[in-house]
């Protein structure tokens, strides 16, 4: 109800709002949580104890519509089966925000977010928009979306910082605007930081040609989690820019549906698989008469990212202005 959305909002971080006044403060009872005075281990053990309470309902025999009127607002499609993980995914995703905005009253010297801006208004170390922040970086790292690009790169120009570019998705136009920043500041793009698909392109560009010429098809398949937005993966389109530079008369392959003829030997195809909480998997075949030989690599969390990305902008830090890759970077 409205009522139970100001009452939270009043008393518990945004992480709460969404469910339902009663069943909230049913919780806070049952706790024997003061529910005039919240500490931050009051609010950890309220999180714990209903994300207990979530995991063990019945599916099969809980619909959305009895979801919605026993534990939440309008938080769970009414046409769709009830999906308590990917509710659970999204409450600790606001939790997270809530840990960030916690943390940066302390840590953090700014944060950059429409979102959290217009959520977190009191907060004086959050942004808008990074054109208005001024504060001054060495480097910036991107892994965010393709619609924060002007912005970065308005940033960057101007404070004349060094660039990671992480993100994917972008348009012909947006890659465009990549290249002409470049000769302003320097920047390192890649669909990829980890060190391990580093070395997978290493490996692709000594082997691939020779696969190839000895007659053997070549095909990407890539799997990710159920909410990327882009497909196939700046990563697969990487593992392709690659093998295509050593083999000149290579052709993509997005989609087999409508070709009604055997497979021809220039083509590559690159496929995509979404589901569950898959963080990366890249899968390259070679598939010669009676054998199969694939490369393979598996991002089993994102640290693998974070590391490499951290190292590119080391790296980049004594770069002149220029637009650097994988290949030119180290």
């Amino acid at each position: 109800s409205e009522n139970g959305e100001e009452l939270l909002s009043q008393k518990l971080p945004e992480i709460f709002i969404g469910f339902s006044k009663n069943f909230v403060l049913n919780c806070i009872q049952k706790l024997e949580i003061d529910n005039k005075e919240y500490n931050y281990k009051d609010l950890e053990k309220l999180y714990n104890y209903i994300k207990e309470i979530l995991l063990k309902i019945d599916t099969n025999k809980v619909s959305a519509v009895q979801f919605e009127k026993d534990f939440c607002i309008d938080l769970v499609p009414k046409n769709e089966p009830l999906q308590i993980n990917k509710f659970i995914d999204e409450f600790y995703y606001k939790k997270e925000q809530k840990d960030l905005i916690s943390q940066s009253k302390n840590n953090l010297l700014r944060i950059v977010s429409s979102l959290l801006k217009k959520v977190y208004k009191k907060l004086e170390n959050i942004n808008q928009k990074l054109k208005e922040c001024d504060e001054k970086a060495d480097v910036i790292i991107d892994f965010s979306h393709p619609n924060n690009l002007d912005d970065i790169l308005t940033y960057a120009k101007e404070n004349k910082c060094k660039l990671v570019i992480a993100t994917t998705g972008y348009s012909e136009e947006q890659l465009e605007k990549i290249k002409e920043a470049s000769k302003d500041i320097p920047i390192f793009q890649s669909y990829n930081t980890s060190y391990g698909i580093q070395m997978v392109t290493k490996i692709l560009r000594q082997v691939a040609k020779e696969f190839y010429n000895a007659g053997y098809d070549i095909e990407i398949l890539e799997k990710h989690h159920n909410q990327k937005i882009d497909a196939p993966s700046g990563t697969a389109k990487l593992l392709y820019e690659v093998m295509e530079e050593e083999i000149k008369e290579t052709t993509p392959i997005y989609d087999r549906s409508s070709i009604h003829e055997k497979r021809k030997h220039e083509e590559i195809g690159i496929q995509a698989l979404r589901g569950g909480t898959i963080f990366g998997e890249h899968t390259v075949m070679f598939a010669g008469i009676d054998e199969i030989i694939e490369i393979k690599h598996t991002a089993l969390s994102k640290e693998v990212f974070v590391q490499g990305a951290i190292s590119a902008a080391y790296a980049l830090i004594d770069k002149e202005n220029g637009l650097y890759t994988l290949k030119s970077l180290y």
